[in-house]
């Protein structure tokens, strides 16, 4: 696994373009990042991660606009991106939706999406991230850099002795150093006009 530590937006992004699986850091912890609308790169998380099939991950968007065109969008949960998504929230918020297709969005890879047709968004305060997701024109997949079972990661030497060695690795690591301890996001359902936290993290949601 090649380590970065010079942040080139423009490599990350032919990257990610090109199918490959990069450790990137995030608002919570060291995340496995690909393109969200190529299945090969993200079933090549699904290996890397060893997790199991069929349970979805999240993906990031850079902007309520961006999350509208993969949602489906009523009062309740404008009402959410409005407090949280917009505005001075910085603490990460995780919802999940009733997933939509658009013709004029790319289709997203078909892992991303549960088997009741629900997509998990976070629309991304992380300058890098929103940045990659600006330049890529679409949803970036992000789930922590470790093994499936096993705790969030925050240090990029221990992420290294984790792939090392093994049959499947990321292809690399942006190394923003150590990064300050942070809860998972939370996670919301919205379906319908119906709200569930379904995981609290930092942010309360009221």
């Amino acid at each position: 696994m090649k380590v970065v530590t010079e942040i080139n937006v423009e490599l990350i992004v032919f990257s990610l373009r090109t199918g490959q699986v990069l450790v990137l850091p995030s608002e919570t912890s060291y995340g496995l990042s690909c393109d969200a609308t190529n299945q090969a790169a993200v079933e090549k998380i699904f290996k890397i991660k060893g997790r199991e099939s069929g349970k979805a991950v999240l993906v990031l968007a850079d902007s309520i606009a961006m999350a509208k065109k993969y949602l489906k969008w009523g009062k309740v949960i404008n009402r959410i991106a409005d407090k949280y998504w917009s505005g001075n929230s910085r603490m990460p918020l995780t919802v999940v939706g009733e997933h939509k297709k658009r013709f004029f969005a790319k289709r997203l890879a078909a892992s991303v999406i549960s088997k009741e047709n629900t997509l998990a968004v976070r629309v991304t305060h992380h300058s890098l991230l929103k940045e990659i997701c600006h330049q890529l024109g679409h949803p970036i997949v992000s789930t922590s850099a470790n093994l499936a079972g096993a705790t969030p990661l925050y240090d990029p030497k221990k992420i290294i002795r984790q792939f090392f060695g093994r049959n499947i690795e990321p292809g690399a690591i942006v190394d923003a150093g150590i990064l300050p301890f942070a809860k998972p996001s939370t996670i919301v359902s919205v379906v319908g006009n119906k709200s569930t936290v379904l995981r609290q993290g930092e942010l309360k949601v009221v």
